[in-house]
Order: structure tokens, then C-alpha cells, then sequence
């Protein structure tokens, strides 16, 4: 059954460029995804980063355009519930994909993530666009920010 998103939360999208939509995604599409995730770090791109902080342990991890060659990726692209979800609070009937992009960052690193947005190298513009940000893994709030 395809996820509907409530009438209020398709206002707040409109009125602020942002919800947070919790639970629309079932834990086997998440497990699939982090086991692309795992793939895809095994076996980057030409376009990933791994950045190691200086003075501490762990890295950040990012990699993008790969999901025609990992197969969980492609399968969240046709099968999952994003595009319904992204469509409806577009108000469109359809969602063209653009890309996934993979970010991690392992436990304990040292290197902070700066305060940043995506517009100014984001090649895309207009009122009918979507970005799905999806955790897979749970983290503790006394960690976040």
C-alpha cells in the first residue's frame, strides 16, 4: 500500500521546503539500503571522498550516481515508496530522479560536519524539487546536535 502523505504535513512542506516524515519506510527497504550502503563503500566510485579528521578516529564517507551499478539502489529508485511520497508533496503526479548520494560518517569520528546548504552547487532549481534525507541507522540524541 502506497504511503499517503497527511494534508497538514503537505502544507507545512509547501510553507517551509521541509518536513520530517517519520516511519515511511519499512525496515526491509532500510536494511536493503544498508546493504547498498555497504557495497557501495566496498567498491566507490570515481566520485567518493573518504575524509579522515586530524587528531582522532573514524571517517566521512561519500560517493554519489551509483545506483544503476548497485542493485539495492536501484531497486529503492523503482520500488520503494520515495517517488509516491516525493510526487505528493511536490504536488505533481510524477517524480523524475536525479541521483542517491551516499553519506556516512562512522562512530566517534573526529572530523565535524560543517553547517552548510546544497543550493550553490545543486544543479537543479525550481519549486518541484525533493531531496529524501534517510537515516538507517539509529543515533543517539546525546550525540546529535
Amino acid at each position: 500500500m502506497a504511503y499517503e502523505v497527511e494534508s497538514r504535513v503537505l502544507s507545512e512542506y509547501q510553507e517551509n521546503g521541509a518536513v520530517c516524515l517519520r516511519n515511511v519506510f519499512s525496515a526491509e527497504w532500510i536494511d536493503k539500503v544498508k546493504t547498498g550502503i555497504e557495497k557501495n563503500k566496498a567498491n566507490p566510485s570515481q566520485y567518493s571522498e573518504s575524509l579522515v579528521g586530524q587528531g582522532g578516529p573514524g571517517a566521512y564517507f561519500n560517493d554519489y550516481c551509483n545506483w544503476t551499478r548497485i542493485p539495492e539502489f536501484r531497486d529503492f529508485v523503482h520500488n520503494s515508496p520515495a517517488a509516491h511520497i516525493a510526487a505528493q508533496l511536490m504536488d505533481s503526479t510524477t517524480a523524475v530522479f536525479y541521483h542517491e548520494h551516499v553519506l556516512t560518517k562512522d562512530p566517534g569520528t573526529y572530523k565535524t560536519t560543517p553547517w552548510h546548504h546544497d543550493q550553490s552547487y545543486y544543479p537543479v532549481d525550481g519549486d518541484k524539487v525533493c531531496s529524501i534525507w534517510m537515516p538507517v541507522d539509529a543515533v543517539p540524541m546525546e550525540t546529535c546536535v
